[in-house]
């Protein structure tokens, strides 16, 4: 597993300290009373190629997506369920890159499922670790057993998950849930359900913005 593209300070992060790790330059226009317990969510026009591995995938939001395109957003939602041809753009060549941080309350294993359409590519980080990588067609079509399913051994405290799919047509609805170890579901994950932070880490990335 390669890490070509993340600081290593990310593999064995503190998420108590992670703010003094971010790019602050581009967070000074933050409004924490509107966006403090948000899910951040960027779309962008894929201009790319097919990627085989995690790291071409990245590539492609580094170098081959427009993230000014007409057509794509950046969105603070309140609830991870939202396809980009939901907020009236395109349905077609999408860039997703989808982050949120939150509070696990109790230790145990925590489920994460990812009910998404990427055509092209998906990659899944929990704590900056990349934990999922598939060039297959993922389409969940609103049943959960197809969805993507990631089970984690999770400690007290702070986690930040970053979800980077690409679909090039037909964009279908995209959800997401929770399953904590008492067995709980959080269905979808949303800042009413779910202690959510706003994910500072994403700022690192050379297409975070703030709109």
């Amino acid at each position: 597993m390669a890490w070509i593209y993340y600081d290593p300070r990310l593999l064995k992060l503190n998420f108590d300290n992670y703010y003094r790790l971010v790019d602050g330059s581009k967070l000074t226009k933050f409004d924490w009373r509107k966006h403090g317990n948000k899910i951040y969510v960027i779309t962008g026009r894929w201009e790319g190629y097919d990627p085989e591995n995690f790291n071409e995938l990245y590539d492609n939001f580094l170098n081959h997506t427009n993230w000014y395109a007409k057509g794509y957003f950046v969105k603070f939602i309140d609830s991870m369920s939202f396809c980009n041809e939901g907020w009236g753009g395109s349905g077609r060549n999408i860039s997703y890159y989808v982050a949120f941080c939150f509070y696990a309350d109790m230790k145990g294993t925590w489920t994460i499922q990812f009910g998404v359409d990427n055509g092209v590519a998906t990659g899944i980080l929990v704590d900056g670790r990349l934990v999922y990588f598939t060039s297959a067609d993922i389409w969940w079509a609103y049943r959960w057993e197809w969805a993507i399913t990631i089970k984690l051994n999770l400690d007290l405290g702070w986690h930040t998950v970053e979800e980077f799919g690409i679909e090039n047509c037909c964009d279908g609805g995209r959800r997401y849930r929770i399953i904590k170890p008492d067995g709980t579901i959080i269905d979808p994950i949303s800042n009413t359900k779910l202690n959510i932070k706003f994910p500072f880490i994403a700022s690192r990335h050379k297409w975070f913005r703030l709109e």
